[in-house]
């Protein structure tokens, strides 16, 4: 053998162990690329696995202007986040359009209308999705104000307080006119939503508030006032009179007219005469009327009454008075009494 056929011979040797070396190198990357593929892609499953609520949000009570919030947080990969509220128990459950409704932490800044919300948090990825439990939302405020109240003495007068919030309690407040500083009712009614108290003439100017308090803190009704008018005040009272008088067969009594006055102090004050026989039962007087058979008067709803006719017999007359406030007076009972001249009286005795 020659020098160039060894040398060919070698060639074509080493030319075929280098074949397999790259095959088996290629064969060997191929086997690893497919091993790393297969333990990724299990890392990746393991990761996008549906998602855990690992702490649930929690029930918030705030007062009203305060900022609430609730936090939920969930394990998992690619989260995404929805917060939900329903204004009542029963009510449907609406998406919040807000930014923080987007995320693990929702914020808003309450109103007392958002008093008794529920919230809820929809925890998602491409694996599923998991809902948090329903919180509260109580907003401490006030809801309806009390009102100033206008009267007079002896009338019952409530001041009433709506309040929003859980658990509350209430205190009322008064201050004097002249005082600077505020002072609890100690009266039962003074630690309800509503208090009540008999109007007296020293009140009147007195201011009034309410103080509403629960766990979120405390907040004040506005401050509102009493004004107590007198009641009224007879100060003229019918009087007795007696007229003489004369009868067409003595069913219907004439006289000269016959006038019964009262005079009264008080706000907006109305006028009633009221007039009966004695009997216990009486007649409200009308105006310009006949009435209760043959009655004829004028002014029965006036402070002047005037009696044209009546029915045979004595008859009583009072004024029944009335405030804007509802408070009634009534005044001295007045009798009037017919005499007969003397050609009637032989007439009736004949």
């Amino acid at each position: 053998m020659n020098k160039k056929t060894s040398l060919f011979l070698f060639l074509i040797l080493m030319t075929g162990i280098l074949f397999v070396t790259v095959c088996g190198n290629k064969t060997a990357l191929a086997e690893e690329q497919k091993s790393n593929a297969a333990e990724s892609a299990g890392q990746i499953s393991a990761n996008t696995a549906k998602p855990t609520i690992t702490s649930q949000p929690k029930s918030v009570s705030v007062k009203a202007g305060k900022t609430a919030s609730f936090t939920v947080q969930a394990k998992g990969s690619g989260l995404s986040y929805q917060w939900y509220y329903r204004k009542t128990s029963s009510g449907s459950w609406t998406a919040v359009s807000a930014a923080s409704g987007k995320t693990k932490t929702y914020s808003l800044k309450t109103e007392v209308r958002h008093d008794g919300y529920s919230y809820k948090c929809v925890v998602k990825n491409s694996s599923g999705s998991v809902t948090s439990s329903v919180v509260s939302l109580r907003v401490l405020g006030i809801k309806t104000q009390p009102k100033s109240v206008k009267t007079s003495e002896g009338m019952n007068v409530k001041f009433t307080v709506e309040a929003a919030g859980k658990d509350l309690s209430y205190q009322w407040q008064y201050k004097t006119p002249d005082a600077t500083s505020w002072s609890n009712v100690r009266a039962a009614s003074g630690k309800t939503k509503t208090y009540s108290l008999t109007a007296e003439k020293r009140h009147s100017g007195y201011s009034y508030r309410c103080k509403v308090s629960n766990a979120a803190g405390s907040v004040y009704s506005k401050t509102v006032t009493l004004t107590v008018d007198n009641k009224p005040e007879i100060y003229i009272q019918p009087q007795n009179t007696t007229a003489e008088g004369w009868c067409d067969e003595c069913d219907i009594v004439y006289f000269y007219p016959v006038v019964f006055y009262a005079g009264a102090f008080g706000t907006d004050i109305k006028y009633q005469w009221m007039y009966g026989s004695g009997n216990g039962i009486w007649f409200e007087a009308k105006d310009d009327v006949y009435s209760a058979g043959y009655h004829w008067h004028t002014g029965g709803r006036s402070d002047t009454l005037v009696v044209y006719t009546i029915n045979d017999g004595d008859w009583q007359f009072f004024c029944r008075i009335t405030d804007k406030y509802g408070n009634t007076v009534d005044s001295e009972i007045a009798t009037l009494t017919i005499t007969w001249g003397e050609e009637y009286e032989e007439e009736y005795e004949d």
